[in-house]
């Protein structure tokens, strides 16, 4: 067996954790560490955290200042010890076989990733998605074209990272932004970028609550949409010029994007450091944009107009 290391940052959490690391406790794969990482929480969860590790030697806790989400998991990753990484939130739970059918489905070595099917509670605006338990392959190169792909299944669950088992070396140069919004989406783009194969098991074994303090559902701040603005703009210039279907569909969207960030923008201190930022990376990227072979003709001219007339 090998070790899996299961990150879980912790944020006042004091009515979903011990849910959570229950679940952890319960997995028919033991071999595992757990690194909870609390956040400077303000209620009771530091002190049930502090109280879970004193009865199981597999479970730790750090405590540390207030950072946020994606510096939390960073923690985490600095001190794993596991060959597989998996990042559990502090409202979620995994059903008792998770850990066991990750490892089957990575133990021969011949992927960087898998990815598990979900099931979504706790919000009557959310709806289960319905998988038919099959396994499949992916190249990196499917799996561009798949996440490329609008309302495909494979892009409506590639976004977070509660449903992924990555390979320890996939992730020894690869952290978390330091934002609070999409820092998953932007993990797993970099993640991409580096993997060769994944495998993919439709089968709903993560259990994912959605709150409605959940700060995914929280009004973006001026300062959170001006840092997500410049953190998307930074995965576009990550991505080598050579991938382009992703970079296509990176700047598609980021154009696309610039002109409701100017909207919200408007009246804050934020408007004249987003202006300059995005109008330096349109000169920088224009000519991609319009030589570009997998945005159509359509999508450009529409683009384009709403961008510089809007």
């Amino acid at each position: 067996m090998e070790l899996i290391s299961i990150i879980v940052p912790v944020y006042n959490a004091s009515s979903y954790i011990v849910r959570c690391l229950d679940s952890i406790r319960a997995q028919t794969y033991t071999y595992f560490e757990v690194i909870i990482v609390d956040d400077g929480s303000t209620d009771e969860s530091g002190a049930l955290c502090d109280n879970y590790c004193s009865i199981d030697q597999r479970f730790n806790v750090v405590h540390q200042e207030n950072l946020g989400p994606g510096p939390a998991r960073n923690t985490g990753l600095n001190l794993i010890k596991g060959k597989y990484v998996y990042f559990l939130d502090s409202d979620d739970a995994i059903m008792p076989e998770t850990l066991e059918t990750a490892y089957n489905l990575l133990k021969s070595n011949l992927y960087d990733m898998a990815i598990l099917g979900f099931t979504q509670e706790g919000n009557n605006n959310c709806q289960s998605l319905k998988y038919d338990g099959h396994t499949e392959i992916l190249s990196r190169e499917e799996m561009i074209r798949r996440i490329c792909t609008n309302n495909s299944s494979l892009s409506k669950i590639f976004n977070v990272v509660w449903n992924k088992f990555y390979s320890a070396d996939l992730l020894r140069t690869i952290r978390f932004d330091s934002i609070s919004v999409c820092e998953d989406m932007f993990f797993n783009y970099r993640v991409l970028l580096h993997i060769n194969k994944c495998i993919v098991c439709w089968k709903q074994i993560v259990i994912h609550t959605m709150r409605e303090d959940s700060m995914s559902l929280m009004p973006r701040t001026p300062a959170i949409i001006y840092r997500f603005f410049i953190a998307y703009e930074n995965l576009i210039y990550e991505t080598d010029k050579s991938e382009m279907v992703l970079r296509g569909k990176l700047l598609l969207w980021l154009y696309g994007k610039i002109p409701e960030i100017r909207k919200r923008l408007k009246m804050s201190e934020y408007y004249v450091p987003f202006e300059n930022a995005a109008g330096q990376f349109v000169r920088k990227t224009l000519y991609e944009f319009v030589s570009s072979k997998v945005i159509t003709l359509k999508q450009k001219i529409v683009t384009l107009v709403i961008l510089f007339f809007h």
